[in-house]
């Protein structure tokens, strides 16, 4: 009888921890290789408290990242491993420094210490970025995002789509294509990538989900009261 009993247990431990982490449908995410080029796509469904919020939440990120990026990492960024903030994943840490915003170009120019724990501290490497907000409609979103240093990135290519399904759901994809520099080409495989990259840019997508329907993480409070 115990037996029986331990074994019906078993088999509802899957359908419990189903019931008590719901995920999705539209949730995925997987990488790719291809001639020195990491590919990662990632699709999650929010549901927030409008679409409109959605919106609002890609057009802060945005303009956090060309103006004040670090602001970033109190929300899009968090529990991504960087910045010192307490993750498990910290093969990798990048050091935010400076960072130099021409509006007219839309150009982002970062300066960041790069941490290998155990092996070495890079100072000072650059990374230059482009960034666009194309607005496909009203509450969708087209972000583009290129990046380019010699020694970390050769080239990232990024895009960022969210897209309006219902007055309360946006669907977001991002594709991004990754070419490391000579440095990260050292020691980064696949099975390493999934770790550094693929980890953070899941977790990423997450942030955004999870902060689309809280806006007071990433809108200023004199926006919020001309909101209200």
């Amino acid at each position: 009888m115990r037996k029986t009993l331990l074994l019906i247990m078993l088999a509802a431990i899957p359908w419990l921890m189903s019931k008590a982490s719901p995920t999705h449908p539209e949730d995925s995410i997987s990488s790719t290789y291809h001639k020195g080029v990491f590919h990662t796509h990632v699709t999650r469904m929010v549901t927030a408290t409008s679409s409109w919020r959605t919106a609002q939440m890609a057009d802060s990120l945005v303009e956090q990242f060309l103006r004040d990026p670090e602001l970033l990492y109190d929300w899009a960024l968090k529990g991504t491993g960087q910045q010192h903030d307490g993750s498990e994943k910290d093969d990798i840490i990048l050091v935010l420094k400076n960072n130099n915003y021409n509006p007219k170009a839309h150009r982002s120019i970062l300066t960041f210490d790069v941490v290998v724990p155990g092996f070495r501290t890079i100072k000072d490497v650059v990374i230059e970025s482009v960034v666009t907000n194309e607005k496909t409609d009203k509450y969708s979103r087209t972000i583009i995002v290129d990046m380019h240093t010699s020694l970390v990135l050769k080239h990232a290519h990024g895009v960022l789509t969210i897209k309006e399904i219902n007055t309360a759901q946006s669907l977001i994809t991002m594709d991004v294509d990754i070419k490391f520099g000579w440095f990260f080409n050292l020691f980064i495989t696949q099975k390493k990538y999934k770790a550094l990259a693929e980890f953070r840019l899941g977790k990423f997508v997450d942030n955004l989900r999870f902060y689309s329907a809280r806006p007071e993480f990433y809108v200023s409070h004199d926006q919020l009261q001309m909101r209200r």
